[in-house]
């Protein structure tokens, strides 16, 4: 009775796995694609993961699509920003880790190298600004009342993330 029970148990888990499995496959990238996306006229799946802030503003300030193109205009020029910025800390980075990995490390390279990031991180973070001052700007006024709540979480929640980690961008992002 026993071994009945542990194989369907078994079954179950397995199953519960490939259906968890299956969803994840016909989710996939093109999730964020939908009607209210304004990535949509795009006709294609290669949302940027940064975008996400702006399909998400799109659908909840329900944008009309003058709306909706103005804001892929910001963000896809802020996202070009973002990602020189990304791969320029990523540069600085390998440099600075390079330099700690020797025997004797020369301190004033690792002083000049952190400077660089510092001064690098806080244009990202004046960049982030402007994008969401432009993003604001495409609102209505009750669409900026409610833009400011959103952006708000999603800004505090960006600038938690832990400095040390490496930039996350991709590419095409």
């Amino acid at each position: 009775m026993k071994k009945n029970w542990l194989i369907i148990v078994v079954i179950f888990l397995l199953s519960a796995n490939l259906a968890l499995f299956v969803t994840l496959l016909l989710r996939g990238s093109c999730r964020d694609l939908g009607k209210n996306n304004f990535m949509a006229h795009k006709n294609n799946c290669d949302v940027p993961g940064h975008l996400r802030f702006e399909n998400h503003l799109a659908e909840e300030l329900s944008w009309n699509e003058q709306q909706r193109n103005i804001a892929y205009d910001f963000g896809s020029k802020f996202h070009e920003k973002k990602s020189t910025y990304g791969a320029q800390l990523d540069s600085i980075r390998e440099v600075y880790y390079t330099q700690l990995a020797l025997d004797i490390p020369d301190t004033t390279i690792l002083h000049q190298l952190a400077i660089k990031l510092g001064k690098i991180k806080g244009e990202m973070i004046i960049l982030d600004y402007q994008h969401y001052r432009n993003l604001r700007s495409v609102c209505t006024p009750q669409q900026a009342i409610k833009m400011d709540s959103l952006g708000k979480i999603f800004i505090i929640q960006r600038h938690k993330r832990n400095c040390s980690e490496p930039a996350k961008h991709h590419g095409n992002r």
